[in-house]
């Protein structure tokens, strides 16, 4: 009996280191995959955050751009606000000294007299239809030039100066 003891003593001893060898190969196991776990989930939280920075930046970026781009767009409307309001201003100073309501025409008389009312231009016939005269030629008022002597008979060519009698 103390044989079959011992081999049943060895027996468990064995059977004691099996389990045990067993038992720390799982908690070895279940540490590696405790580990593996922890690395893919610390993966998985850089990779999100590292999205997370990307688009963060990625929204700067687009936000900086619109700003840019609204800032650029603004200060083209500023000077073009400032062109506009010097060219007011030029205008304004230029008809300041300007007579108004005076159109300059040259021979405008001449035209009127020799060719028939088809053959005119607007400007001429616009000027006929408002000062019309009692044969229907135009009422205008003739500068004569003082060029030559004071016997010089006008010319047809003369420049002549078309009042609106309206306007003033």
């Amino acid at each position: 009996m103390s044989m079959s003891y011992k081999k049943l003593l060895a027996l468990a001893d064995a059977h004691t280191t099996i389990v045990e060898r067993r038992v720390q190969s799982l908690r070895a196991q279940k540490e590696r995959n405790e580990r593996l776990r922890r690395l893919r989930q610390d993966h998985e939280e850089h990779k999100q955050r590292q999205l997370e920075h990307d688009l963060r930046i990625q929204h700067f970026e687009r936000q900086k751009k619109e700003t840019d781009a609204h800032a650029k767009e603004t200060e083209e409307r500023k000077a073009l606000q400032i062109c506009l309001e010097e060219r007011e201003a030029e205008r304004r100073e230029a008809c300041r000294y300007r007579p108004r309501k005076t159109k300059i025409r040259r021979a405008a008389v001449s035209r009127a007299r020799t060719l028939p009312r088809k053959c005119l231009t607007r400007k001429e016939k616009r000027a006929h239809r408002q000062h019309p005269g009692s044969n229907g030629e135009c009422e205008e008022l003739v500068q004569f030039s003082q060029h030559g002597t004071s016997t010089a008979a006008p010319t047809r060519a003369t420049i002549i100066e078309v009042r609106n009698s309206d306007a003033l």
